[in-house]
């Protein structure tokens, strides 16, 4: 009879050990695939800011001199000058996404990471419990 009682204590630790290692594997996964989601934002943030001063560069280069411009170029220059501005608007707000991107995904990080501490000490206290 203690026999028995031992092997389904046994048995339902190995149950309680493969469950807790599923959800441990399955958490580990969700923070490995943020760590490459925050990677990607930032690597899409590094080219949409190169995209952007590209546009910038275009635009200045055909911008016409200041000082041989007549009315109708000068309104041009105007038009060219607010392309620019807009530009450095679209810029500043991808910078602003970008942060808050990558500071959601941190945040979701963190639970994660905090549930998986919770379920490690769980786990611990349930083995030290069956074990005794």
């Amino acid at each position: 009879m203690l026999d028995e009682l031992e092997n389904k204590g046994n048995s339902a630790e190995m149950l309680l050990d493969s469950i807790s290692e599923t959800k441990m594997a399955s958490l580990r996964e969700a923070v490995d695939e943020i760590s490459e989601q925050i990677k990607v934002r930032e690597k899409l943030h590094s080219e949409m800011l190169s995209d952007i001063e590209k546009m910038k560069n275009a635009i200045s280069n055909m911008m016409p001199p200041d000082n041989y411009a007549s009315a109708e170029l000068q309104r041009a220059i105007v038009e060219f000058r607010k392309k620019l501005i807009d530009a450095e608007e679209i810029k500043v707000q991808e910078k602003l996404n970008c942060f808050r991107d990558i500071a959601l995904l941190k945040k979701e990080m963190r639970e994660i990471i905090q549930e998986m501490r919770e379920k490690e000490s769980r786990a611990s206290l349930l083995g030290d419990i069956l074990s005794k």
